[in-house]
């Protein structure tokens, strides 16, 4: 903890308490425990409050980054204000006028860090009163709401925390109090309407300080019940039942607005703790599920995977380690999972080492597969009809239409897409199919017109360890079946059934990423350097580049390119303008304007390989075995695991071996695997989100639950019930035994 005047924290804050303590137990007599409990639980509320206002701990992005001497010689006492601050801007992301509060919160920590320096300090407060005098008279205003009920109500809370002993007059506390309180509503906290998610949170906090300034007990209960009221699942904004985190409607937003929902809700249970607003253990267990069954998995040393940052992925990179500290106040107050907790900071740091929460995950409540392995992440972003896929807002996220479709991230190290989005081609995002013509990308504002409509067949099957996740992709002019296959140390993707009616060269991108260290290239049995900036345009075995092969088989024409770009932030964000320059490395595959509707696409992505390595490549991948790559049916079989992956878009049939055939009714995805000699697990998905019973057929005798030997024609049927709503979408499985040893 900071250090703080010492004659208040060793003589003064004891003998309030002692005073609070003897009182207490006096009233006790007439008037029961309730006394005693309510004043000892706002001293330490408030004392809670100004621990974290003192010690800063907000997002570096709401600190000032001038220091307090720059800060005191920029001030214009008489006006009560900075001259270098533009109160005129209305940039509604970055409102240049917040920088005022940013100030005065800088110079309220200062005073109250060295409050017995009487003469110095009386200076900073009156710079301090004069400020907030400032304010209340001029009442400037945002035009993004969000700063006049919350931005700014935030600040002011913190300094009328840090200041609340007496100092400032109580006509300006009570002017104050009252620019607090815009979203503050006799039933229910109100931003747009009901606020819901992280906008509540914010608003409970608000509402919390107010009620720590005027000791109003009655106002902390409110405050931390619309919060607990907020920790549940929810198919609307909120915590998905999956684990995962939407914000304006359902739009994936787990790192974003998430994030904050974290920080907010580990500081309001550490808060509650031992106090009469203590969080119930059910409250608690769900924020733990949260972090660590949810957002632990998007996190790779140190870095998020940034499709889970929603819009502010056109932000500049900012420092994230607040949310750690979230997590250091989660494991005090849930020792049942605290060695989770130290677990997961330590990956967070794990730069050069391997991460220890690994497998595979599918949130299907947000159409998102990851898998996390001891040496890479990759993951697959995709969009139904269920979602939202991405939004623009306050001059943010310009180009970002076609994130999230089919956005595929490769990590090794977490630093590979560092900075890069002013320079990249947001035509090009890794994974993305699409059209390459000229037209300015559309503007997608508060995520409206960006739902695909006719994406139904979106969704994944995992077995923990891998993953099947599978994305019926329909776009403008475009249509297309396509399927990640996420094993052990492979990615395979496959495209099919493509309907195309564009004019210009559809292109499948690979990657596009940072260009770090030799790109090498395998052409015509020969392997080569991509020297300088030039764009090889031809057909290729493989590519390999910054630890991670690429394997393209096929008649396509594969483009390569490592290029020096240069481009302002202000491209795909309105408020910040600063250029980056840097070295792209981008591969994808051509696929022109003349598709036919039975061409397909196959590649594997081999990541943590050297170029030694492959040099053998086709060694490398001799055991992934393609068994179907149709508009009907995506499958593939890895030899080496025994498993089989299969996305049947319609019932059917497929013979796995020379013994074993598997027959579905329904369109459904499945993964299949061998267990032990005499059994195999067989997992099913359903991708419309939707309880569907599915009728299965193997070609053999087998024994399970409900399963029906039928001797006529040597197959066992049984019956996979669907799950209900809010858990349809989630993997089912099922252990099948037989007779005859070593079937798959």
């Amino acid at each position: 903890m900071t250090v703080r005047n010492q004659y208040r924290d060793e003589i003064i804050k004891p003998m309030v308490k002692i005073y609070f303590l003897f009182l207490s137990g006096i009233i006790s007599s007439f008037s029961g425990y309730s006394y005693y409990n309510d004043s000892l639980d706002i001293e330490k509320i408030s004392e809670g409050l100004y621990e974290f206002s003192i010690e800063k701990r907000d997002r570096p992005e709401r600190l000032t980054k001038f220091p307090i001497d720059s800060i005191i010689d920029r001030y214009s006492v008489q006006a009560g204000c900075w001259s270098d601050i533009d109160y005129h801007d209305d940039d509604p992301a970055t409102w240049e006028s917040a920088e005022h509060w940013r100030r005065l919160c800088e110079l309220a920590i200062d005073y109250a860090n060295q409050r017995e320096k009487a003469e110095s300090n009386e200076k900073k407060l009156a710079l301090i009163e004069a400020g907030i005098n400032y304010w209340i008279k001029h009442k400037p205003e945002s035009s993004n709401g969000w700063w006049n009920a919350i931005g700014i109500p935030l600040y002011i809370g913190k300094v009328l925390v840090l200041l609340n002993h007496g100092e400032l007059p109580d006509s300006t506390i009570n002017s104050a109090l009252d620019m607090m309180g815009p979203g503050i509503r006799e039933d229910h906290y109100h931003y747009g309407g009901r606020a819901t998610g992280q906008n509540l949170l914010w608003l409970a906090s608000v509402h919390l300080h107010i009620a720590a300034i005027e000791r109003d007990i009655e106002g902390m209960k409110r405050a931390f019940s619309e919060t607990v009221k907020e920790i549940s699942y929810s198919s609307q904004e909120g915590i998905q039942f999956d684990h995962s985190f939407h914000q304006h409607g359902k739009q994936y937003y787990s790192w974003g607005y998430g994030r904050v929902f974290t920080l907010f809700l580990a500081q309001f249970a550490y808060l509650a703790h031992q106090t009469q607003f203590q969080f119930p253990p059910e409250k608690i267990r769900l924020i733990s599920d949260f972090i660590l069954d949810g957002q632990q998995w998007i996190i790779y040393k140190g870095q998020p995977d940034y499709i889970a940052t929603g819009r502010e992925i056109s932000r500049p990179p900012r420092d994230d380690t607040l949310w750690l500290w979230a997590l250091e106040l989660m494991s005090t107050i849930d020792l049942s999972r605290e060695g989770e907790y130290k677990i997961l900071i330590q990956d967070y740091y794990a730069l050069n080492d391997m991460v220890r929460v690994t497998g595979n995950k599918h949130f299907w409540h947000s159409d998102f597969m990851v898998h996390k392995q001891p040496a890479y992440y990759a993951s697959v972003k995709m969009a139904s009809n269920r979602i939202i896929w991405s939004e623009s807002g306050n001059g943010e996220n310009l180009k970002g239409y076609y994130l999230g479709n089919g956005t595929n991230f490769f990590f090794r190290t977490g630093r590979e897409y560092s900075n890069i989005f002013p320079i990249w081609d947001w035509k090009k995002l890794p994974g993305l199919l699409c059209e390459q013509d000229s037209a300015r990308l559309p503007l997608i504002n508060w995520g409206r017109g960006a739902v695909n409509k006719a994406s139904s067949f979106v969704g994944g099957v995992t077995n923990g360890r891998n993953g099947l996740a599978v994305f019926d992709y329909h776009k403008e002019n475009l249509e297309a079946k396509r399927a990640w296959f996420f094993f052990d140390n492979e990615i395979v993707h496959l495209i099919s059934g493509i309907s195309y009616t564009g004019k210009s060269d559809l292109y499948q991108t690979i990657n596009q990423c940072l260009a770090n260290g030799e790109v090498v290239v395998m052409g015509n049995n020969k392997a080569s350097l991509l020297e300088g900036a030039f764009d090889i345009s031809k057909k290729l075995n493989w590519v390999h580049h910054d630890s991670i092969g690429y394997f393209i088989p096929g008649n396509f024409t594969v483009n390569v390119s490592r290029e020096n770009r240069t481009a302002s932030w202000k491209e795909i964000n309105q408020s910040y303008d600063d250029t980056v320059t840097n070295d792209v490395f981008t591969l994808g595959i051509n696929l022109g304007n003349k598709i036919s509707s039975s061409d397909s696409i196959c590649y594997c992505i081999l990541p943590n390989v050297s170029v030694s390595d492959m040099e053998n490549a086709s060694e490398l991948i001799q055991h992934i075995k393609i068994l179907a790559n149709n508009k009907h049916m995506q499958a593939v079989h890895h030899e080496k695991l025994n498993q089989y992956h299969i996305a049947f878009y319609q019932p059917g049939e497929i013979k796995l071996n020379e013994s074993f055939s598997l027959s579905v009714d329904k369109s459904t995805l499945v993964i299949i695997e061998k267990s032990d000699e005499f059994a195999f697990d067989l997992s099913v998905a359903n991708p419309e989100n939707s309880r569907t019973d599915i009728n299965v057929e193997v070609g053999l005798k087998v024994d399970c639950d409900n399963c029906r030997w039928i001797q006529q024609r040597n197959v066992t049927q049984f019956t996979i019930p669907g799950l209900e709503n809010p858990f349809a979408g989630k993997t089912v499985s099922v252990r099948l035994k037989s007779t005859v040893p070593d079937i798959l």
